[in-house]
């Protein structure tokens, strides 16, 4: 028989739960410091000396010539008083032993950037389950962590607060310690999504202003690992979706097969963006960074948010899933990943990309739901007077 939990400190799960997610802040940005230095080091080797040392031995090869004219030029004239010729002989001597050295630097370069990058594999490979547990095991601790302080503390409250007159103690919900209740937070956005452009715009506000709340702080998107290959422990999707719903493409991604050929749609492509022309500016460069929380690309329900850049080439977009983020601290577990690595698993988020800083867009069950300026007023949208056709763009 299972035996009740014995909790005597709420807090004692609290400071837990921070010290978890600290641990797992200097966990990634050791692993992320080691891999730094790995790359430094073949970039070194394999682009720094690799060709500094073939170039001398092409320069040292061109004076060797020159040193043997010089010694044959002598050798043949006539008029000559030291006809043993010591110094154009040491000069040869000393040109075939400066070749001889830039080869030997060759050779141990290859040598050693061979072994670094055999060493390297190999540290991958047994760092492998430690890098799943940070960019998986302790961000889903740190959530049950929460829910478990969350529940607690409703039970505490149990018969310490006098019912609401409608006969409900919890009709309302609040946000919390831990953050926005995230079913506060999807049923509000979804709300939003299937609003009416003339309808009331009260709630607009609270949602997307929990929206905004909850992106990570610049501190904390400025020290987040800088590697697409780490996203790999949450990238991929799951599960399957009904013949009426969107189909999960294998990227995690949602596409629509309006024709049942098992194929996404290609006009699904644009992910609405047609009626932002007037708000789109330059896209950025591949090189440049956009920051993911965990299962960003997994979600149905998610947010983009152009905020400061935190670091130079850094976009300022961070995208994040409703459900995580509603449910951890927004600046655990965030991944640097590249614009072009995001663009090759996400084409329809390149477009939305090109949108300028202060812009918020909410994308619900895979389709655009709302896009607000700086100043949260909407400027474009799903919303057609009460339709339910979502025909703004499928995330492809």
């Amino acid at each position: 028989m299972t035996q009740p939990a014995r909790v005597s400190s709420i807090d004692a799960l609290r400071e837990f739960r921070r010290a978890l997610e600290r641990f797992g802040t200097e966990l990634g940005g050791a692993l992320s410091e080691v891999d730094a230095t790995a790359q430094r080091m073949m970039s070194w080797l394999s682009h720094d000396q690799l060709p500094y040392w073939q170039h001398q031995i092409r320069a040292r090869s061109e004076k060797l010539a020159q040193a043997r004219s010089n010694l044959l030029r002598k050798q043949l004239s006539s008029m000559q008083d030291d006809p043993t010729c010591i110094d154009e002989r040491r000069a040869v001597e000393r040109a075939k032993q400066a070749i001889e050295d830039a080869n030997e630097k060759v050779r141990l370069v290859k040598k050693w950037l061979t072994m670094v990058d055999k060493e390297y594999t190999l540290y991958r490979g047994a760092t492998s389950g430690l890098s799943d547990t940070h960019q998986r095991d302790i961000p889903a601790a740190s959530i049950r962590l929460a829910a478990m302080v969350k529940r607690l503390e409703e039970y505490a409250a149990i018969g310490t607060q006098p019912p609401a007159p409608g006969g409900n103690a919890s009709s309302e919900t609040e946000d919390t310690e831990d953050g926005p209740d995230m079913m506060s937070i999807v049923a509000e956005t979804e709300a939003l999504a299937e609003t009416d452009a003339g309808g009331e715009a009260g709630s607009d506000g609270d949602a997307f202003a929990k929206l905004r709340r909850l992106c990570p702080s610049e501190i904390a998107r400025a020290g987040a690992p800088r590697d697409d290959g780490l996203v790999r422990a949450w990238a991929v999707a799951g599960g399957t979706a009904s013949p009426s719903a969107p189909r999960r493409g294998v990227d995690g991604g949602f596409n629509e097969d309006d024709d049942g050929d098992g194929h996404a749609d290609a006009e699904r492509d644009d992910c609405g963006t047609g009626s932002l022309s007037a708000y789109l500016g330059e896209s950025p460069r591949d090189d440049e960074r956009v920051s993911l929380s965990p299962g960003a690309l997994d979600g149905r329900d998610i947010f983009l948010a152009r905020l400061a850049p935190a670091f130079s080439g850094d976009t300022g977009w961070f995208v994040g899933g409703v459900e995580w983020v509603a449910h951890a601290d927004p600046g655990v577990g965030i991944v640097s990943v590249s614009v072009g690595w995001l663009r090759a698993r996400r084409p329809a988020l390149g477009e939305l990309l090109r949108l300028p800083r202060g812009f918020l867009v909410t994308i619900m069950s895979g389709a655009v739901g709302a896009v607000l300026d700086e100043s949260d007023t909407r400027v474009a949208g799903d919303v057609d007077g009460g339709s339910s056709s979502r025909s703004g763009g499928r995330l492809q």
